[in-house]
């Protein structure tokens, strides 16, 4: 199992996604929100717990930081659910392909340690929060032109990207399942808006009937 490092670079709004999204009544909601539908049909998301893991190694630790939780397929074998969050832009998309494939072989490798018969079936789920967001393309694009075929050659993943900057106040207003996701998101999105904060500080702190932990209502109130 890896042993997570101490961050090299302090940014207070990534500190607060990962305590946030460490808490299971805002990670799991997330995962459950996020994930899409044809994926989501084959968990048993009322196995999905958060773990200690973390899999980030040196060369990613500059950019991000992860929060791993794990479930059961609807057949009963374990997935886990890897939510990255971006400290900072890499660039261009092949970059971060080139790390998220390091990260997901750092997994196997665990794997392989650990003595498991199989490679867990590893989901990574991506947040960024800046304006400017990579676009990710498909894998063999980055490779240009390809003779016929050889496209098998590849390695191929598939990386569930959230940009917070992207989901519309009406989408996350919706999120009416967890009033303390949806408080998270509005945080995240707004936290570089004084004026927003200011006039709104109340109604992020407003959770309703829901029963939220005292941990979970330190975070946000520090936010």
């Amino acid at each position: 199992m890896a042993k997570q490092k101490s961050p090299l670079r302090y940014n207070p709004n990534d500190h607060f996604a990962k305590a946030a999204l460490k808490m299971e009544a805002v990670g799991v909601p997330f995962v459950e929100t996020f994930l899409p539908p044809e994926i989501r049909a084959h968990l048993n998301l009322s196995t999905l717990k958060l773990t200690a893991d973390s899999f980030i190694g040196e060369d990613m630790l500059q950019y991000y930081s992860d929060i791993v939780y794990t479930c059961q397929s609807n057949q009963d074998e374990p997935v886990r659910v890897c939510i990255l969050i971006e400290h900072k832009t890499t660039g261009v998309g092949r970059r971060l392909y080139v790390q998220l494939g390091n990260y997901l072989r750092s997994i196997q490798e665990d794997d392989i340690r650990q003595g498991r018969k199989y490679f867990t079936l590893t989901i990574p789920m991506l947040i960024q929060q800046g304006d400017e967001g990579q676009i990710l393309m498909q894998m063999p694009e980055y490779y240009g032109r390809l003779p016929e075929g050889t496209e098998v050659f590849i390695p191929a993943f598939r990386v569930i990207v959230i940009n917070v900057q992207e989901l519309t106040d009406e989408f996350i207003e919706g999120l009416q399942q967890s009033l303390l996701l949806r408080n998270v998101l509005l945080v995240l999105k707004h936290a570089r808006d004084a004026d927003y904060m200011r006039i709104h500080f109340s109604r992020v702190l407003t959770f309703a009937s829901e029963e939220v932990p005292l941990e979970a209502s330190l975070i946000l109130f520090r936010a």
